[in-house]
């Protein structure tokens, strides 16, 4: 008798831990959208106004109950019948600042001639001194008010043998990775071709990742510190092995790296590799902020 009375025990224990399960089982399903796989489904595309907050992976929801989720993150539409009037409403824009009695729309030159307060040209004095504190830190470094680019060109000058003044000049960064001097030393001579080579940039143009000279193909990273060593005094510098940019130039790439992909116009797959080492080297061009 007392057996059949712990068998029913053991039974209703038994079912009761079943149906706890169960419960548990459906409300994980439910409520942890684990079943979402297991349910039958289809997509829909919805065009929106305004997509601003929507995310991918947030819950669609109908009277209060979750009936699906956002698939794919929302991508602007661009449709090809719009393009006129934007080109239109672009230029009625732009005729309205054109024609404002209190605005002047100028080029970017004219804004740095107007706003820059910079020096069209530089005294051999201050050459000197900036070649002397690149000479010290040992990287890409820019002067008091001038480029990493510009101050390549100085010190090109200066290692000339010019008395100065030297004239600024406008130059963008190159277009390929500095390569690393693999090289020795580099006479007087190979610094004077190779000052010759990046003095050649047009104004506006892009500098060269590298010059060759007779010692071989010099990174302008790598000249950029030899020109500082050798208006300090060292006739046969051998620069630095690497420093395609400024230092700088790392946290501005990461940066933008990490900001882009929230960028909605971009695709989620989009390839940002040359993108962000073109970022890096156009940090040939930054200049330090001038101080009122």
């Amino acid at each position: 008798m007392n057996e059949n009375r712990e068998s029913a025990t053991e039974i209703k224990v038994g079912l009761f831990v079943l149906v706890g399960l169960a419960v548990v089982g459906t409300m994980v399903l439910y409520f942890g959208g684990v079943g979402d796989a297991f349910r039958k489904s289809y997509r829909i595309t919805v065009e929106l106004p305004d997509a601003s907050g929507l995310l991918k992976d947030s819950s669609v929801l109908l009277a209060g109950a979750r009936i699906g989720k956002v698939a794919t993150a929302p991508a602007i539409l661009l449709r090809p019948e719009l393009l006129p009037v934007v080109k239109r409403n672009f230029a009625r824009l732009c005729g309205w600042i054109r024609e404002h009695p209190l605005l002047d729309a100028v080029g970017w030159d004219e804004a740095i001639r107007r706003f820059g307060g910079q020096r069209a040209r530089i005294d051999r004095e201050e050459a000197l001194q900036v070649a002397a504190r690149i000479a010290r830190e040992r990287r890409v470094a820019w002067g008091d008010g001038l480029s990493a680019a510009e101050t390549l060109l100085l010190l090109g000058e200066a290692t000339l043998g010019g008395p100065g003044p030297y004239p600024r000049r406008d130059v963008r960064g190159p277009l390929r990775t500095p390569p690393r001097w693999a090289g020795g030393r580099l006479p007087a001579e190979a610094l004077r071709e190779a000052a010759r080579a990046v003095l050649a940039t047009r104004p506006g143009a892009c500098l060269p990742d590298a010059v060759t000279t007779s010692t071989g193909v010099v990174g302008i990273g790598t000249l950029l510190v030899a020109f500082a060593d050798h208006l300090c005094g060292d006739a046969a510098p051998a620069g630095v092995a690497g420093e395609p940019y400024p230092a700088e130039a790392d946290a501005i790439g990461a940066a933008v790296e990490r900001a882009i992909p929230e960028w909605i116009v971009h695709p989620t797959d989009l390839d940002l590799t040359n993108l962000i080492e073109q970022t890096r080297l156009q940090c040939w061009t930054l200049k330090p902020a001038l101080r009122g």
